[in-house]
This record gives C-alpha cells, sequence and structure tokens, in this order.
C-alpha cells in the first residue's frame, strides 16, 4: 500500500473512531447533605437549602417536622427533628451533579434535645456529596 493508502486508512479510522464531539449534557443525581455537629444532644434543627432542588427527604430516622420554600426562589428551609448527630442528615435530587459546588446547606438554628434551649449555630458545618 502507498503512503497515500496509509494516511487515507488511518484518517478514516480516526473520523470513525471520534465521530461525535458533543460534550456530555446535565447528570441528574442525589446530592446527600453531610452534617457535623459540634454537640451531642441536638434534637431539631433549621436547615436553609440554597439551589434548586426536588424530592427533599431525611436520611436515617429522622423526622422533617416543616418545609418553606420561596415561591419562584430556589432557598428552601426545613426543620429536622430526632435523635440528631454527625452524619447523613438530608438527601435531594438536583439537575445536575456537575454544580454540586452551586448548593448551600447551612444550618441557621439549632436547638437541644431535652430542654429545647437554642444552641450556637456557628459551629455546625454541612457538605455535600454525590449518592
Amino acid at each position: 500500500m502507498s503512503a497515500r493508502g496509509w494516511i487515507v486508512t488511518l484518517l478514516a479510522g480516526i473520523i470513525a473512531c471520534g465521530g461525535n464531539t458533543e460534550p456530555a449534557g446535565p447528570k441528574a443525581g442525589t446530592l446527600i447533605a453531610v452534617l457535623n455537629t459540634p454537640n451531642s444532644q441536638d434534637g431539631a434543627l433549621v436547615v436553609r437549602i440554597v439551589g434548586e432542588q426536588t424530592a427533599l427527604k431525611v436520611s436515617g430516622s429522622y423526622r422533617m417536622d416543616s418545609g418553606s420554600q420561596i415561591p419562584g426562589g430556589t432557598t428552601t428551609r426545613v426543620i429536622v427533628s430526632g435523635q440528631i448527630a454527625d452524619g447523613d442528615l438530608l438527601e435531594f435530587h438536583v439537575t445536575d451533579i456537575s454544580k454540586i459546588a452551586s448548593y448551600v446547606v447551612v444550618v441557621e438554628q439549632a436547638a437541644a434535645r431535652d430542654t429545647y434551649a437554642l444552641l450556637d449555630a456557628s459551629g455546625y458545618n454541612v457538605t455535600l456529596r454525590v449518592k
């Protein structure tokens, strides 16, 4: 085979293998909010979620006692109660898991389990991971 034949064959192979150059679209999925609490007696938390999400639910044996979403907005507040400890707190569905950094989950208020005394919410940390 001539050099020109090899070049044509090589180009045909490259075109056949790399025909789709369109970037991949958004991949929907579930994000999990993981809590790190400074307290051992948490009984209730007011949690704010910023970012468009659906199918919000609590993890484990927690209860979600209330929820509100600003109409037309992307902020949701919920009250999570139970024997709250470090670990998975909430799950929610998003349209694009690659945009995980654009979501924010914050503990706004906290109350003790037995006394309902308000706790300082500044020591709480919530991170997100893909389920």
